[in-house]
C-alpha cells in the first residue's frame, strides 16, 4: 500500500519526528513504510548526495533509491530525533542540536502562534458557516435558475419547432407566390390580347354606330316618305269618296235619263208636258 502525506509537509517549520540520524539506509528492523530519517554527512549508497535531507520510506522493505522520498529542509525547520531524545534545528547549512530551554521557548512561541491560528480558525469557521449559508441560498437560487433555464430551453424548443413550421409554411407560400406570379404573367399576356380584341370590337362598334346613324337618317327619310304616302293615300281615299259620290249621282241621273227615254215612247203630243214638268232635258252617257 502506498504512503500518502500532506503535499506541503516539507514546508512546515515543525517537522514530524525522525527515527535517527544516519549516513546510509538503516537496517530493515528500523526502516518500514512511513519511517523518517535525517541524512547526515556523508551519505552513501542509496543516500549518496542527500545530506541534510529528510528521507521517508515509501515501501515496507526499502532496498532501492526509488523506495525513498527525500525532502530538502528550509532554514528554521525543527525536528525531534527519537534515538537521541533531542531537538535539531536547520540553520540553512546544517542541522544543529538545540538545548531544551531554547526549544521550550520556541514551543511557547509556537503555542502563542497556534492560539492565534486557532482564533483565526474560529473566525474562518464562522465565515465558512456564513459562506455555507450563502451557498445554500445560492444553491437554491441556482436550482431555481436551473429549473427556469430548463423551462426556457423547453420553450425555446417549442418556439424552434414553431419557427420551423412557419419557415416551412413561408417556403410553401413563396412557392405559391411564384406560381401565382407566373399565372399573373399569363393573365397579363391574355389581357393584352383581350385588350387588342376589345379595341378591334370597339372600332367595329364605332363603325356600326356610324352605320346605325346613317340607317336612322335613311329610316327618317323613309318615315317621311311613308307619311307622304299616307297623306297621299288619305287624299286618294277622299278623292275616291268624292268619285263614289259623283258616281252615285251619275247613277241617279242615269236613272232619270232612263225614265225620260221611257217617256219618249209616249205620245209626242205630251212632249211639251214633259218638258214643262222636267225642264231642260240633259243626257248623261
Amino acid at each position: 500500500m502506498a504512503t500518502y502525506r500532506v503535499p506541503v509537509l516539507e514546508d512546515f517549520a515543525w517537522q514530524p519526528p525522525v527515527e535517527d540520524r544516519v549516513v546510509n539506509v538503516p537496517t530493515p528492523s528500523l526502516a518500514s513504510q512511513g519511517t523518517r530519517f535525517l541524512v547526515i554527512a556523508t551519505g552513501s549508497d542509496q543516500f549518496a548526495g542527500q545530506e541534510n535531507d529528510i528521507a521517508t520510506a515509501t515501501v515496507s522493505d526499502p532496498s532501492a533509491a526509488s523506495d525513498w522520498m527525500f525532502d530538502t529542509p528550509l532554514e528554521g525547520h525543527t525536528v525531534w530525533v527519537k534515538d537521541e531524545d533531542a531537538w535539531y534545528v536547520f540553520d540553512g547549512a546544517a542541522w544543529n542540536k538545540e538545548s531544551v530551554n531554547t526549544i521550550q521557548s520556541q514551543i511557547l512561541l509556537l503555542e502563542s502562534e497556534m492560539s492565534q491560528v486557532e482564533s483565526r480558525v474560529l473566525v474562518l469557521e464562522s465565515e465558512m458557516s456564513d459562506v455555507n449559508s450563502n451557498l445554500l441560498v445560492e444553491k437554491s437560487t441556482v436550482n431555481d435558475v436551473s429549473e427556469l433555464l430548463s423551462e426556457t430551453i423547453s420553450d425555446f424548443l417549442v418556439e424552434k419547432s414553431i419557427v420551423n413550421d412557419v419557415s416551412e409554411a413561408t417556403s410553401q407560400t413563396m412557392s405559391r407566390v411564384l406560381v401565382l406570379e407566373s399565372e399573373m404573367s399569363d393573365i397579363n399576356s391574355n389581357l393584352l390580347v383581350e385588350k387588342s380584341t376589345v379595341n378591334d370590337v370597339s372600332e367595329a362598334v364605332s363603325q356600326t354606330m356610324s352605320r346605325v346613324l346613317v340607317l336612322e337618317s335613311e329610316m327618317s327619310s323613309v318615315s317621311l316618305a311613308v307619311s307622304n304616302v299616307s297623306s297621299a293615300e288619305s287624299q286618294t281615299q277622299s278623292r275616291v269618296l268624292v268619285l263614289e259620290s259623283e258616281m252615285a249621282a251619275a247613277e241617279g241621273s242615269h236613272a232619270s235619263n232612263a225614265s225620260f227615254i221611257s217617256a219618249l215612247t209616249v205620245d209626242k203630243q205630251d212632249l211639251g208636258t214633259y218638258v214643262a214638268a222636267y225642264g231642260a232635258i240633259q243626257f248623261t252617257v
